[in-house]
């Protein structure tokens, strides 16, 4: 039995990953400018209610590699205040998460998922898509899937820095 070297591993997995993401780059930029709209909305969010701006804001650029997908780049988001670190990160465009958000009258799959998160805690963003566009969902470590609003992004992204 023959067996491949690491470096002839590694270099077919990457063109792997270099082939998915070029036949899914449709899909990969609709992901990415959905995350960039999710974070417009936080921006404002944020705006009106830290008008001072005492939680320090950083985009950043996540590189992610996901099976069926390819590697890719999206946007992230870090926060910070009082000496603690909450990171909105992109976790994957294909999802195994399903649910009936409220347009829809059976279960569908999710069309991705972002986590906000400081590594021991994590809410769950999950992006659904329909004919009128996209719905946002967040799932906290204690309760279901609820519509993502100011008000559940607040209380989420509060929890970290009580």
């Amino acid at each position: 039995m023959t067996q491949s070297t690491l470096g002839e591993l590694l270099e077919k997995k990457a063109e792997s990953y270099r082939s998915e993401a070029e036949r899914n780059q449709t899909i990969i930029n609709d992901w990415v400018e959905a995350i960039r709209k999710l974070h417009l909305d936080i921006r404002g969010w944020l705006a009106a209610s830290d008008p001072k701006g005492i939680l320090q804001l950083e985009v950043k650029t996540a590189d992610i590699a996901e099976p069926n997908v390819g590697r890719y780049e999206a946007p992230r988001m870090d926060f910070r205040a009082f000496g603690k670190w909450v990171g909105l990160i992109p976790k994957a465009l294909k999802t195994i998460k399903s649910a009936r958000p409220p347009q829809s009258t059976a279960p569908v799959r999710a069309t991705g998922r972002v986590d906000l998160t400081d590594e021991l805690m994590r809410y769950v963003f999950y992006r659904f898509t329909d004919a009128d566009g996209d719905s946002w969902f967040i799932e906290g470590p204690t309760d279901g899937l609820h519509p993502l609003t100011r008000e559940r992004f607040e209380d989420a992204l509060t929890s970290y820095f009580r």
